[in-house]
């Protein structure tokens, strides 16, 4: 059973989604209708794509810059409060395996949003060499978002 439940569920059911889990909650992954309906569809009028199931992880402190500079792949001193960068994240060897947005939400404070927050190798990309600098890893156990202080 899924802890987290999507406001858009309802939603998804009414429409005839197939749902599965992704990261602790049910999503849609497909509709009644065929792909290349859906497909059309988004590229004639719009698209709606529910992101619930990313994971947010809070990037906080003296030290935040420093640590959204190790993730992102842009110079993220460049975007002010209020705004956002969409990311690659790479391996150490310059390979790409996720994307990500991260959001300048004041500062010394950051949202970093992602898919493969899951595992144990995005985990471990994400606990980058900060020369020296503190790191601290928080879970919440009544809420699966992670804080990096």
């Amino acid at each position: 059973m899924n802890t987290r439940v999507s406001e858009l569920e309802a939603e998804h059911r009414a429409l005839g989604a197939g749902l599965d889990d992704w990261n602790g909650m049910d999503v849609a992954w497909s509709y009644a209708t065929s792909a290349e309906k859906e497909h059309d569809a988004v590229r004639e009028a719009a698209g709606l794509f529910d992101v619930s199931g990313l994971k947010k992880v809070w990037i906080k402190g003296p030290d935040a810059l420093a640590v959204v500079e190790k993730i992102a792949t842009r110079d993220m001193s460049r975007i002010y409060k209020g705004k956002s960068a969409y990311c690659p994240l790479l391996t150490d060897a310059g390979t790409i395996c996720d994307d990500n947005i991260i959001f300048h939400v004041d500062d010394n404070k950051y949202l970093y949003v992602c898919l493969l927050y899951t595992s144990d190798a995005a985990d471990d990309l994400l606990c980058v060499d900060l020369g020296g600098r503190r790191i601290i890893k928080k879970k919440k156990e009544e809420d699966d978002n992670k804080k990096i202080r």
